[in-house]
């Protein structure tokens, strides 16, 4: 019930029968996935986490979920627990990729993944591992352009992870074009101008990020 109404865009209703399975079967995984996911959709995942990711399972299915998890824990200031959820979902990525090697939304997820975990090792002083995760990193996002070169969102996700200042913009720059709403590559391209770019590509950077978003 909750997945047919979800569907059919009546999110509200969808998270009221997902929190009924829920209270029939507290251990029901569809339940706590798909409360997870109407919650994203109502934009209510800033604050609350619909269940821990272990509520879910292991099952390489839910490493969506797990990602998902990890970056509201990060939000919640959870980071220990985050970095122990972006890493499940890490190893469940490579469960998923294993099934099938092709899956471009396994490797550009779990690309961010490593991203993420990559981040909050440097955060944590320990640069040697954050290289090493974020070359993985980078190495997933490759993999998922390679079948998917038009793939936006590969691009601007991968342009998080180059440390090459003009790599990054061209890696911006590709996912723009080839998606010129896609409102993540125009706010990582502006992230990177303002500290390397000149105020004249700022403006053209907000004239794009206002379209993209109008």
């Amino acid at each position: 019930e909750g997945h047919e109404l979800q569907e059919n865009g009546y999110y509200e209703e969808a998270l009221g029968a997902y929190e009924r399975a829920i209270s029939l079967d507290p251990e029901s995984a569809d339940g706590w996935l798909g409360k997870g996911d109407v919650l994203k959709a109502l934009f209510k995942n800033d604050s609350e986490l619909s269940a821990p990711p272990e509520a879910v399972g292991y099952d390489f299915y839910y490493a969506d979920y797990w990602s998902w998890g990890a970056t509201t824990l990060s939000t919640m200031r959870r980071v220990e627990d985050a970095r122990g959820a972006y890493e499940v979902a890490v190893e469940l990525y490579d469960e998923r990729l294993l099934v099938n090697p092709e899956d471009v939304d396994a490797w550009l997820n779990k690309g961010k993944a490593l991203t993420n975990l990559a981040f909050m090792a440097e955060f944590f002083g320990d640069g040697d591992k954050s290289r090493e995760l974020n070359r993985k990193a980078l190495l997933a996002y490759d993999r998922a352009i390679e079948l998917d070169p038009q793939n936006s969102r590969a691009w601007s996700t991968k342009g998080m992870g180059l440390s090459d200042e003009r790599e990054r913009l061209e890696a911006y720059d590709k996912a723009i074009e080839l998606d010129p709403e896609n409102k993540d590559a125009w706010t990582y391209r502006g992230f990177a101008l303002a500290t390397t770019g000149p105020w004249r590509s700022i403006q053209t950077l907000e004239a794009g990020w206002i379209k993209a978003i109008s």
